[in-house]
């Protein structure tokens, strides 16, 4: 330590295996301001550099994933109904519907759900919209949409355009419900089904709502196909 001028040095005889040519090259130089005569190399340790800019840049990297990962939760949470856990219509109408073009639309209606609540009480029919949406939700694959519509409507969203695949599905849906018992009751669906393509979602959704419509009006739980 130079008391005279507040400057201090360490001297290490440590072997220069980091000296590239792409980095600043090892200077020779005597010591200022030191009663040392002896001529020095001096460098900088660019081991010690490099791993301490990984070691930050790996701690900055974890950090960003954990508050990407944290965000995409959150958004995740926030975007599902509380009661049944699909999709909300207002995110989906402000999020997803503009990129539905290329898409099938399922419609699907619990078949006299006013009775339903009026002869039982609305925490029974709270509790059948909870199970028809259970079975909406593990009848569809990771890619597609089901979507609480509003009551006792859904809409589900596949991007499949077989028709019978689609119908089959649709049917598979309607007969689960229909043959599982839900707090007491038998409770069934009417489900209409647009598969047109290159159309408008709106124009497939009054597809499907006209489908569902002659389904209801042809005595309920059945699937109808907008032809």
């Amino acid at each position: 330590y130079n008391y005279d001028n507040h400057s201090k040095i360490e001297i290490s005889d440590k072997k220069q295996i980091y000296d590239f040519d792409f980095l600043p090259s090892v200077k020779k130089i005597k010591l200022p301001c030191t009663p040392i005569k002896s001529e020095y190399f001096i460098t900088i340790d660019w081991l010690s550099v490099i791993s301490w800019v990984l070691v930050y840049s790996s701690i900055l990297s974890l950090f960003f994933m954990a508050f990407e990962y944290s965000r995409k939760l959150i958004n995740l949470a926030i975007s599902k109904d509380k009661m049944t856990g699909l999709m909300r219509r207002d995110v989906f109408e402000r999020c997803y519907k503009s990129k539905q073009k290329d898409c099938a639309v399922i419609i699907v209606d619990i078949d006299k759900f006013k009775l339903i609540n009026d002869n039982h009480g609305h925490l029974i029919g709270d509790d059948v919209i909870r199970k028809v949406s259970g079975i909406l939700l593990n009848s569809i694959r990771t890619d597609d949409i089901a979507i609480r519509w509003g009551g006792e409507e859904f809409v589900i969203l596949l991007d499949i355009y077989n028709k019978d695949e689609i119908a089959k599905r649709a049917e598979s849906i309607r007969k689960q419900i229909a043959e599982n018992t839900i707090s007491g009751m038998i409770v069934t669906v009417s489900i209409g089904v647009c598969i047109s393509k290159d159309i408008p979602f709106e124009a497939k959704f009054k597809h499907a709502d006209d489908a569902l419509y002659q389904a209801k009006k042809n005595g309920r739980n059945q699937v109808v196909c907008y032809a």
